[in-house]
């Protein structure tokens, strides 16, 4: 079956709706990872109970489904997408050698004194940041059940975080990935979403992150993000900034308005450089024009909660999947005192950390 056709299959296949939590508070790597082996980990449990009960079917002599039968093929076929931002964060993940391995722990303690965590991981890909200010996924999926292969799967995570970009209010151009990387790029040189996911049993877990804010790219600086050497990170609220500038500077009454407009840009970029929100110093290949003192003004500022909705519309066209909020006693979150996620509970299951 092709891609194209495994959204419109899936759609008439009677799959559940995937249930969807934008967690509200910045998330700790582990805690996180521990929320997805727990999903995880109790579909595979919900299987195998069901596996080993007598045929619950219209002819099986039972007249009413007991109630465990009944939460067990809940559990099993109800897919969930977590969407969170994380506190500042360094992830290897398994695509390394054993070379590479061993100097991991020299390269984790220079990470940490940066001031964020450093986790090795199972999913795929190199090393890349999470933190606040870029809008992380994790689909827990059943690709088995939606008739895609691990591949199918990637293409249409790509596909609709393109869609998401090019939509409005973003209208953001994006160019097609180099035959060997995934992620989608702004141009050949600047990734704006990256994707490493891990399927077992053929469920997903892992998945995308897309770069929301221009805070997010400092970071990346002090890495080779995924492994790509002479290419550099861009994030949504950086590309309409770089739009905006370019048709301001092809505007036709543009000339008789510099001087006044220099002054108030002018005014404006000292006060950007005193929150830090100019453009860091850039690391790909674009005109360096561009990247000097780069401006977020209030038509390009953009927040991670505003494009969670119209990212959710559009892995739900993509997929070919309804997506609905997930039930609010489903998930508990507690925060502490700094609004970092300090406790999660799954259906009254307290999630402990695990690595």
């Amino acid at each position: 079956m092709s891609c194209s056709s495994a959204a419109s299959t899936s759609a008439k296949s009677g799959l559940s709706a995937i249930r969807c939590t934008h967690i509200p508070h910045q998330v700790p790597y582990l805690l996180g990872l521990s929320l997805q082996e727990h999903l995880v980990s109790r579909r595979a449990r919900a299987r195998e109970f069901l596996s080993q009960q007598p045929s619950q079917g219209p002819h099986s002599g039972h007249s009413k489904p007991a109630a465990s039968y009944e939460r067990a093929s809940s559990i099993a076929h109800t897919d969930h997408l977590l969407l969170l931002e994380h506190t500042p964060v360094y992830t290897e993940g398994r695509r390394q050698s054993s070379t590479e391995l061993s100097g991991n722990e020299q390269e984790g303690n220079r990470l940490r004194a940066l001031g964020a965590d450093y986790v090795q991981t199972r999913r795929g890909g190199l090393v890349t940041y999470h933190g606040p200010g870029q809008l992380v996924g994790y689909p827990i999926w059943d690709i088995g059940a939606m008739d895609l292969s691990t591949r199918c799967y990637v293409d249409k995570i790509q596909a609709a975080l393109t869609k998401l970009l090019h939509s409005a209010p973003y209208h953001l151009s994006t160019v097609p990935a180099q035959s060997d990387e995934t992620g989608v790029w702004s141009d050949i040189s600047h990734k704006i979403a990256s994707i490493g996911i891990q399927v077992r049993h053929r469920i997903t877990s892992h998945g995308f992150a897309l770069n929301v804010g221009m805070h997010v790219l400092p970071w990346f600086e002090h890495i080779v993000a995924c492994g790509i050497v002479g290419k550099g990170m861009t994030s949504i609220e950086r590309e309409r900034a770089l739009l905006i500038k370019r048709e301001e500077e092809t505007r036709p009454d543009r000339g008789a308005a510099d001087s006044v407009e220099e002054g108030r840009v002018k005014a404006l970029e000292e006060q950007a450089e005193r929150q830090g929100l100019v453009q860091p110093q850039d690391s790909g290949r674009r005109d360096p024009r561009e990247s000097a003192k780069l401006f977020v003004g209030p038509e390009s500022r953009t927040k991670v909660e505003d494009v969670v909705p119209n990212l959710v519309q559009h892995f739900s066209s993509t997929f070919g999947r309804e997506i609905i909020p997930a039930p609010a006693t489903q998930f508990v979150y507690q925060a502490d005192a700094q609004g970092v996620l300090a406790g999660v509970t799954v259906d009254g299951e307290d999630i402990n950390v695990t690595q």
